[in-house]
């Protein structure tokens, strides 16, 4: 085998931000003892002595089980990293990675793991005003003070695993308080499910701090969360800046997803390169919507995204309690007849190409081409508001606010039909205020009102009944008792809790709110047996302790960027 060696370093940085990048000094100096006594400050205990420079030297007196011994083998490097983690937070410091040797074949000989205050200052000055951002020096809070603390291991030859060769314990600076280890890089580091509600609370319009102030009420205090405030905004802050420019791709591939795990969901792309043009998708819930009251479609192409400048075209209607709808929704690149074309040939595809009754847009005239060529049995009409609302730039604004042009406007829209019965609207005086005319034919019980509220709302007027009512017709005729009114108009499936709360029927996301909800639901029975919950908090201690000896490191550890997409798959 060849046994040229490369050595690789970089330069220092904590083990949470950076855990396989750091650099170490070799160089040692052989210091002779002077004890100066031992200090005991709270839980954490060392020794302290002075070398013959002064220089004070401070060794933490822990427990023998979790203090690493030279000729200690490990099976993996999780498992090294695992022990001295937690031997440093008996000891009362924080860790980084450092020197690793590699062969040419890849193969790992030597690895080291440091405390974090390794190294020395790197005294850079320089001129903001000339000196670019991007090469500027991060200013850290961890200073750096030349500490030699570490272990050292390597692999043998011929063998797997790692074995412990030298351990330096002893510490150029003072260890951490116990009180304060919560404050250390280790103890802040937050974990997946902090993360996860670090999210969840994004979405939900609730910021990192007030985010933070929730985990410290639901887990009983600050002492019970791991992380600050601030460490909370900057996770916020880091989710932002991994998306960054790769949002539409994270948007493709949350909609691709969907398609394939959610039932009966549509999602349609069109693409010119690496650039998207024109997005479509509809959910099941949206389809049975437009079986039940699609009859009238409106879609109205006047909103336009921030950032790509995209138009978001929703296609809505109103349901059989008034309250809108959505039918299906579509980004589009630009507002040009093909574009307006493509995404309707898909919304027809999506929903086995049942043309609405009457389609309602607003004014563009590429979109009524294009709702001529694809919705080429539908009425299409312009919306009403776009109408008046451009009134002020067609009309005078004296003749629109001393006349009732508005309001003739919208009853030449409506007004139309043939007279047989008058019924008069009266005041409490008996006022005559307005009339209108009903026509009915007994024949085939086919009735209609000037009010046009059947042909506008789906349901017939009081002004109808009342005409019934002089012919004692009791019953409302079939013709009028239109689907959209019905209490059965939808099936029962749009109502099941899956379609009302979105809920994840992925595995893992199951599995892991279950175990949650059964750990909780425990506790809360037994919550006034204090041997009960002793029990418990023993038995899930064992447990803890046994997946942690199986799993020692968490498996996103080395890629903050796996766990951002992991935790912030929920956004999109």
């Amino acid at each position: 085998m060849d046994k040229s060696v490369q050595l690789y370093s970089s330069n220092s940085e904590d083990f949470e931000n950076d855990p396989d990048t750091a650099e170490i000094d070799d160089n040692e100096t052989n210091l002779t003892p002077i004890p100066t006594g031992i200090q005991n400050e709270g839980c954490i205990r060392s020794t302290e002595r002075q070398t013959p420079n002064g220089t004070r030297l401070w060794t933490p007196i822990v427990d023998i089980e979790f203090k690493p011994v030279v000729g200690t083998r490990y099976d993996t490097w999780d498992q090294v990293l695992s022990s001295y983690t937690l031997y440093s937070q008996k000891a009362g410091f924080s860790i980084r990675i450092g020197t690793r040797r590699v062969t040419n074949d890849g193969l790992v000989t030597y690895r080291h793991i440091l405390c974090n205050k390794n190294g020395l200052p790197t005294g850079k000055v320089f001129d903001t005003s000339v000196v670019p951002k991007e090469k500027r020096v991060r200013r850290r809070s961890i200073k750096v003070c030349g500490c030699t603390a570490c272990v050292k291991v390597k692999s043998g030859e011929g063998t797997e695993g790692f074995e412990v060769y030298e351990l330096k314990e002893e510490h150029n600076h003072e260890l951490v308080d116990p009180n304060n280890m919560d404050l250390t890089l280790g103890k802040r580091k937050l974990e997946f499910s902090d993360k996860e509600l670090i999210v969840n609370c994004k979405l939900a319009n609730i910021g990192p701090s007030k985010a933070h102030r929730l985990q410290v009420a639901l887990k009983g205090g600050h002492h019970m969360v791991r992380g600050t405030k601030n460490d909370y905004k900057n996770f916020s802050r880091d989710i932002t800046e991994f998306i960054g420019d790769k949002d539409a791709q994270y948007f493709v591939n949350r909609l691709q997803d969907r398609s394939i795990c959610l039932n009966n969901f549509t999602f349609e792309l069109l693409s010119h390169g690496d650039e998207i043009r024109n997005l479509f998708w509809v959910d099941d819930v949206s389809k049975l919507n437009y079986q039940a009251f699609g009859d009238v479609l409106a879609f109205d192409a006047t909103y336009h995204t921030n950032k790509y400048n995209m138009i978001f075209v929703p296609f809505t209607g109103v349901d059989h309690h008034k309250r809108c709808v959505t039918f299906g929704a579509a980004l589009l690149y630009d507002e040009t007849i093909e574009s307006f074309k493509w995404v309707l040939e898909r919304f027809m595809e999506a929903h086995n190409n049942k043309q609405p009754l009457l389609v309602l847009t607003d004014q563009d005239p590429a979109v009524k081409n294009a709702v001529s060529i694809v919705l080429d049995k539908s009425i299409h009409r312009l919306c009403m508001w776009h109408i008046t609302n451009k009134l002020s730039l067609k009309v005078s604004a004296k003749l629109l606010h001393e006349t009732n042009l508005r309001q003739d406007m919208h009853n030449r829209v409506e007004d139309q039909g043939n007279f047989i019965y008058t019924v008069a609207h009266q005041d409490h005086n008996m006022d005559h205020i307005n009339e209108f005319k009903v026509t009915l034919h007994l024949s085939d019980i086919t009735v209609s009102c000037s009010c046009m509220s059947f042909t506008r709302i789906g349901y017939l007027c009081r002004h109808v009944f009342c005409v019934f009512r002089h012919h004692n017709i009791k019953k409302i005729p079939e013709q009028y008792v239109h689907k959209r009114w019905r209490r059965d108009a939808l099936p029962k499936t749009v109502f099941d809790m899956d379609n009302r709360y979105a809920v994840n029927h992925s595995e893992n996301s199951l599995l892991r709110h279950s175990i949650i909800d059964n750990m909780q639901k425990c506790v809360d029975r037994v919550r006034q047996n204090v041997d009960k919950l002793k029990e418990i908090d023993q038995y899930v201690l064992h447990l803890k302790n046994q997946i942690f000896k199986d799993h020692p490191i968490d498996p996103g550890y080395k890629n903050k960027g796996v766990l951002v997409e992991e935790v912030d798959c929920r956004i999109f």
